[in-house]
C-alpha cells in the first residue's frame, strides 16, 4: 500500500483512485487533487494586500504584500477606478492612474513576493482618462492593481477614502 492511500482488497493505488470521483491529500503542506485516476496540481491564486486599505487620504503612502505572483518577474502597481472591471481590455488602462510617477514598477523576490517594505502613494479625485474616467475618494472606493502585463498573475486589492 501507498502511503497516504486507503487500501484496495484488489491491490493498487490506480485501483483505489477510480473508486473516489475526487479525493484531496495534504502532502508536505501542498494540496493536490486526485480525480478519476489521475491528477492536477491548481497554482494558487496571486493576491495583493494594502495596509491602510481604509480611511485613506490623499498622498496617503500605504504597504502593499503580494504574494503568490510570478516569481523574479517586473510587476506594474497602478491604482484604478473600478471601471477597470468593465472595460474592454483594450481600454482597461483608461481607467487607472498612468500620470507620471503614479504608478511604481517593481520586481518580485525568487518566491514569488512582493519585496518587504513597498510601498505605494495614494491618489484621490478623477483618475483614469476618457470614457475611463471616474473619481476615487470618499463614498468612491479604487483599487490596487499588480500586474506583471501578462494574461495570468496579476493581483488587486480595494481601498476606501474618508
Amino acid at each position: 500500500m501507498t502511503a497516504g492511500w486507503p487500501s484496495d482488497p484488489r491491490g493498487g493505488v490506480a485501483t483505489a483512485m477510480k473508486k473516489w470521483s475526487l479525493r484531496t491529500l495534504v502532502v508536505t503542506g501542498a494540496v493536490v487533487v486526485v480525480g478519476m485516476g489521475s491528477s492536477a496540481a491548481f497554482a494558487l491564486t496571486p493576491t495583493l494586500t494594502v495596509t491602510p486599505n481604509t480611511g485613506l487620504i490623499n498622498l496617503q503612502k500605504v504597504t502593499l504584500t503580494g504574494k503568490n505572483l510570478l516569481k523574479s518577474s517586473s510587476y506594474f502597481i497602478v491604482e484604478c477606478n473600478p471601471k477597470v472591471k468593465t472595460l474592454p481590455a483594450t481600454q482597461a488602462q483608461n481607467a487607472c492612474d498612468l500620470k507620471t510617477g503614479q504608478y511604481k514598477t517593481v520586481k518580485t523576490t525568487a518566491t514569488g513576493t512582493l519585496p518587504a517594505g513597498t510601498t505605494f502613494v495614494i491618489h484621490t479625485g478623477t483618475i483614469g482618462t476618457s470614457t475611463g474616467a471616474a473619481t476615487c475618494g470618499h463614498g468612491h472606493p479604487c483599487l490596487l492593481t499588480a500586474s506583471p502585463g501578462k494574461a495570468t498573475g496579476s493581483a488587486t486589492a480595494t481601498i476606501s477614502f474618508k
